[in-house]
């Protein structure tokens, strides 16, 4: 009895998010803003498209985006379509994905390849997935599995931990 008293007054641990957000501004080939321009995101691996319309900044923002492999178009009449390709989000990120629209038709695509790998501005959060393959390969040698995070950029043992 004091088992199911005990399991019935047991909180619910609260799961840690392995999703990202992708933002940006779609701008014309003078730099001004696109209000209105359709932005489509398309997962390369799933193959699952969300769209956007941009707001009167040319800015749009699609949350709680999985972890993974994106293609991103921007769609406006009187414009070519801009793309960016093989997009990487990861985990916790803010991904900025800036594109331009340039005037002609709508059976033009304007490709963005060789472009940087693009510079996180808008958070200072990380993320990291270490994944089944490392905590097997990796020699835990009596250390809590916990002690993984350590191997993470950013991440440190606290203070007060270190008695």
């Amino acid at each position: 009895m004091l088992f199911a008293l005990l399991l019935g007054s047991a909180r619910p641990a609260s799961a840690q998010f392995d999703s990202a957000t992708v933002l940006g501004t779609v701008r014309d080939n003078t730099g001004g803003v696109v209000p209105g321009a359709t932005v489509t995101l398309t997962g390369l691996d799933t193959g699952i498209a969300a769209t956007k319309v941009t707001d009167e900044n040319g800015n749009f923002e699609f949350v709680t985006v999985r972890i993974g492999r994106y293609k991103i178009t921007a769609e406006l009449t009187g414009f070519s379509t801009a793309l960016a390709d093989n997009v990487q989000v990861t985990v916790g990120a803010r991904q900025r994905v800036e594109l331009q629209l340039a005037p002609g038709s709508m059976q033009e695509t304007v490709e963005v390849v060789g472009a940087a790998t693009r510079l996180e501005t808008d958070s200072s959060e990380r993320g990291q997935v270490i994944t089944a393959q490392q905590v097997v390969q990796l020699p835990l040698n009596g250390r809590e599995y916990s002690s993984l995070a350590l191997l993470s950029p950013g991440v440190r043992l606290s203070a007060l931990n270190t008695g």
